[in-house]
């Protein structure tokens, strides 16, 4: 778990936690992130290689710009919806996560994130961005066919 004490503790000049704008835990067992709602000012998040399953704490980090969380245990597209408002966030890396092996995993990202402008070291071209575009009409228009299917 990571708390207030471990944060302080790798940071000795900080005295407040809020005032963080970088942290970095990686390799350090972590599975609850909760702490992390508190630091509102933080830019910079890098905590691969621990054990994260659920991104809500993120979504009080308005300033986030780059995070790092590959190499956890992220297994549901829906925990990126916690990151969606999070307007400043352009970096995002995520492989090594079971998410990151579905096949559509790009479109998928792109589609609940669509400010990213790197994901897990890959430029988001034009190219990435009409894929995304295409992937959602597809996905409009199976649940526009779906819905119909359903009143006749």
């Amino acid at each position: 778990m990571l708390t207030e004490k471990s944060i302080l503790s790798k940071n000795p000049i900080i005295k407040d936690i809020s005032t963080l704008r970088t942290l970095k835990f990686i390799s350090s067992n972590i599975s609850d992130i909760s702490i992390i709602s508190k630091i509102k000012q933080l830019e910079y998040l890098s905590l691969s290689s621990n054990k994260i399953s659920f991104l809500y704490p993120l979504s009080k980090c308005e300033n986030l710009r780059y995070l790092n969380i590959r190499d956890n245990i992220i297994s549901s597209f829906e925990e990126l919806y916690f990151l969606k408002n999070l307007k400043k966030l352009t970096i995002l890396l995520l492989d090594g996560n079971p998410i990151s092996y579905d096949i559509n995993y790009v479109d998928k990202v792109l589609k609940i994130l669509p400010n990213l402008n790197k994901l897990d070291n890959r430029i988001i071209s034009i190219n990435n961005r009409n894929r995304k575009n295409k992937y959602m009409k597809r996905i409009l228009t199976e649940e526009k066919k779906s819905r119909l299917s359903r009143k006749h």
